[in-house]
């Protein structure tokens, strides 16, 4: 997407029209689009590559195996290591008479018979992609969250699948491994570690509706708001990824539209995160356009600390949420690496935000507003561990990190009309992105366009109408697959 002028601003009334000159103007404008398919983004590993660096239970990813092994049985032995020592192996066979090897006393062992999912697809099968074949794996539904090691060997092996973490990286006996992992170049926001997912929060049965709002998306009514957990994972580098699923907010009628979503979070850790703290990745791994910012809370009494404002518009996504932050030594905004700094500019003083043992994290909510016994958190030795004033951590588990958070859904947006600078954001709406039959006109529809203020997601200006016909020579069009370009 080139940074060029935008005719927009030429359309607008004198207020609103002056700003956008100088935004569209200067040479930081970006524009956002996540309607891109993402595709596959394969990391090298211990032995082998894989086709993505997490996966979540009953989602599928492919591996390399090696174009030799066309005609073998393959065994595939999981391996997620406990906080409490202990690792929980499960076993994945399309006949379990072909494993062998028994686990010692405190390692859960479950035996899965690979068949097929809901999706069609087998849960343990060869595939040809590009001339290659790949080995598709389906990870088992129990699975739990946190580092996890994929262990392939053929059914005529020898070699007994090991029970250990310490016996399974890849040797003998074995055709493929996933462990570690190493960084790839377009992507260095990822853990050095494959991670198993949570299964994903359903935004849209955790939302809140606006009172006004009898078209809201969402399913907790105002002032009836109950008991949720938002279910997380800390990756072996100590960031949160937060698997999130958004088809339930989204425009069914017209793909091409994104939602306003907002996060009201009572942060539990004395620094806040930035802007540079959070990322939205692909389920691929890949960093996606879409907004994802924090900003103070200007509501003093609410008990939130901070309010996240982003935008959805893909099915799904793995919000990350970075344990560490420094500052650009020249420019002085906040980063997480060097290449969140412009040019040689480059990251120092980076500090930790917050420190959690890889693993499940339970997020809980505070369904009941008014006195102490309400508030709930999470053990900081132990974040799936949930806690609260009469309910508290055991001594070898840390101290209770109290949080709470409340979600809503606001306006749609085109992906073709969101645009800004640093400081600066512009949102376009068109009525057809609620067309019931999904279709419009292009020079009959009206669009609105608003302009905010990133560092509090406020509007920063009056909310300007225009026709369909202006829009149109703006560039905003109704049924363009990209963002224009700008």
């Amino acid at each position: 997407m080139k940074n060029q002028r935008h005719p927009i601003a030429r359309m607008l009334g004198a207020g609103i029209a002056a700003t956008l000159l100088l935004l569209v103007a200067a040479p930081g404008v970006w524009a956002i689009c996540n309607v891109i398919p993402w595709h596959l983004l394969f990391v090298d590993s211990d032995m082998g590559s894989v086709s993505r660096p997490f996966a979540a239970p009953g989602e599928t990813f492919e591996m390399t195996i090696g174009n030799q092994h066309a005609d073998e049985e393959f065994v595939v032995t999981f391996v997620s290591p406990q906080r409490d020592g202990s690792t929980i192996r499960h076993v994945l066979s399309k006949d379990e008479d072909l494993v062998s090897g028994g686990c010692a006393d405190g390692q859960i062992q479950q035996w899965h018979v690979a068949s097929s999912g809901a999706d069609g697809l087998a849960d343990l099968e060869m595939v040809e992609r590009d001339g290659g074949l790949l080995l598709r794996i389906r990870l088992p539904e129990e699975i739990t969250a946190g580092p996890l090691l994929v262990s392939v060997s053929t059914a005529t092996a020898s070699t007994p699948v090991a029970c250990t973490l310490e016996r399974v990286p890849c040797d003998q006996g074995n055709v493929g491994c996933i462990g570690n992992l190493k960084e790839p170049q377009s992507s260095p926001y990822l853990a050095k570690h494959f991670m198993a997912l949570p299964p994903a929060n359903d935004f849209a049965q955790g939302c809140i509706k606006e009172e006004t709002d009898s078209v809201s998306p969402c399913s907790q009514a105002p002032g009836e708001i109950s008991e949720n957990v938002l279910r997380a994972v800390v990756d072996t580098d100590g960031n949160v990824l937060l698997h999130v699923k958004w088809d339930g907010i989204l425009t069914k009628q017209n793909s091409l539209y994104a939602r306003v979503v907002e996060g009201r979070v009572r942060w539990p850790f004395p620094t806040p995160p930035a802007r540079a703290s959070l990322r939205s990745l692909s389920p691929s791994g890949q960093q996606m356009p879409p907004l994802f910012e924090p900003h103070a809370n200007d509501e003093a009494g609410d008990g939130y600390s901070i309010v996240i404002s982003g935008t959805a518009d893909a099915p799904q996504s793995i919000l990350r949420v970075a344990a560490r932050l420094g500052t650009c030594e020249v420019s002085r905004v906040g980063c997480e690496l060097d290449s969140d700094c412009e040019g040689d500019d480059r990251c120092i003083e980076v500090q930790p935000l917050f420190s959690l043992p890889p693993g499940p994290l339970n997020l809980p909510n505070n369904p009941v507003s008014a006195g102490d016994e309400s508030e709930r958190g999470f053990c900081s030795n132990r974040p799936d561990k949930l806690c609260g004033t009469s309910t508290p951590c055991e001594p070898d588990e840390g101290s209770c990190a109290l949080f709470d958070f409340e979600l809503s859904a606001a306006e749609t947006v085109a992906l073709a009309g969101i645009l800004g600078t640093e400081e600066v954001l512009v949102l376009a709406r068109s009525d057809c992105g609620e067309n019931p039959k999904g279709t419009c006109e292009k020079n009959e529809n009206s669009w609105s366009i608003s302009l905010r203020d990133r560092a509090t997601w406020k509007d920063s200006a009056p909310q300007v109408e225009v026709d369909g016909q202006t829009a149109q020579q703006c560039g905003l069009v109704e049924g363009s697959d990209r963002a224009v370009e700008r």
